[in-house]
């Protein structure tokens, strides 16, 4: 009923398996809103998370390139990276 998950600062929707992952965990927290940030995103916005609130992780694939030891060639490879988020209903002062 709250929407599709997005980041607060960016306003763009999470995708792929996040979609799941946060809309279950406001479901199940009973959040009512559909924007998330990290702890460094409600700090810039002029705003804290609230006391004993547990964030939760989003993740992605970030394109990096390596080089081969025995060609010398760069080679495209995928690095999963994650962040934790929180619900803008567990922050506080966040505009």
């Amino acid at each position: 009923a709250v929407g599709h998950p997005k980041n607060l600062t960016t306003g763009k929707p999470y995708r792929g398996v996040n979609v799941f992952l946060l809309a279950f965990t406001a479901w199940a927290q009973g959040y009512d809103s559909a924007y998330w940030m990290t702890y460094q995103q409600a700090n810039q916005r002029g705003g804290r998370i609230k006391r004993g609130e547990k964030s939760s992780m989003v993740i992605f694939w970030k394109p990096h390139e390596i080089i081969d030891k025995e060609t010398g060639e760069k080679k495209p490879i995928s690095v999963l990276r994650y962040y934790n988020v929180f619900n803008a209903n567990q922050c506080e002062g966040v505009e």
